[in-house]
């Protein structure tokens, strides 16, 4: 796994922002939160209520359960997720305005060319 972050980080351009990289340290650091973490289970088999301490709960209010971490995890990677969506849809909105001012340019010439041709046919 440190070979992979590190080719990571060494394969990264330097002409985009970190935005436009998944944060794979902070992916990383929130497994081994998870991995680490003793999650609180409702226990089903007994009904007893406690008045005086409230079971843990997530930032929602729910109760946590093992599913809670797992929907942390998957929450932080899919905003990443989105986040390098929308630099990746930027990069390729760009890339086509400069393909079609260069297609344009390029039938420009071909005009210019074929000008130049009848011309040189008429001299002759």
């Amino acid at each position: 796994m440190v070979e992979f972050g590190r080719r990571l980080a060494e394969n990264r351009s330097p002409e985009y922002s970190p935005d436009a990289y998944m944060d794979y340290d902070r992916l990383k650091e929130i497994i081994k939160v998870v991995k680490g973490k003793k999650l609180a289970r409702i226990d089903s088999t007994t009904r007893e209520v406690s008045l005086s301490a409230p079971p843990p709960t997530n930032a929602a209010g729910r109760q946590l359960t093992s599913d809670d971490s797992e929907e942390d995890f998957y929450s932080c990677i899919d905003a990443q997720l989105a986040t390098v969506e929308a630099f990746t849809l930027q990069k390729v909105t760009e890339l086509r305005a400069n393909i079609a001012s260069l297609e344009k340019e390029v039938a420009n010439l071909g005009s210019i060319d074929n000008d130049d041709d009848e011309e040189e046919e008429e001299k002759v």
